[in-house]
């Protein structure tokens, strides 16, 4: 019974900190998002996605911009509608007890694994000049 006590009490208390794993995993997705709909509005003045992002290139906030830095996101241009966004996840998505952590802000699935990941991500251009949409590479 004692050792049936100190389990329950050992899950129930690393529960909140994969919970705050998971936060910090859907701020990322969140800033992903948004970083996503400033390369949508360089790309239907450009063409192209951006080389780099920064303040030159992009309308970022700077509280994704100090988040960028401190947890090293990474942006790399793939081709011309194809880019990657690369960090460090505290968990691994397909391991999500909450189906509304797998998601970005917008509710495209954003995948990863824990550690060291990116998500790439693609320009779809919609027929009869709609607005073209960004949408992660499966």
């Amino acid at each position: 019974l004692i050792i049936a006590i100190v389990v329950i009490s050992l899950v129930t208390i690393a529960n909140p900190f994969e919970r705050r794993r998971q936060r910090i995993d859907g701020m990322i997705k969140n800033d992903f998002d948004a970083i996503k709909y400033e390369i949508l509005d360089y790309y239907r003045t450009e063409k192209t996605v951006p080389t780099t992002i920064n303040n030159q290139t992009l309308n970022l906030s700077d509280e994704i911009q100090t988040r960028m830095e401190s947890w090293k996101y990474e942006y790399t241009k793939l081709e011309d509608k194809k880019y990657k966004l690369c960090t460090t996840f505290q968990t691994d998505s397909k391991d999500a007890e909450d189906n509304d952590y797998r998601y970005g802000y917008y509710g495209q699935p954003l995948e990863h694994q824990k550690g060291y990941d990116c998500i790439e991500f693609e320009v779809k251009d919609m027929p009869n000049d709609q607005f073209p949409e960004i949408l992660p590479v499966q």
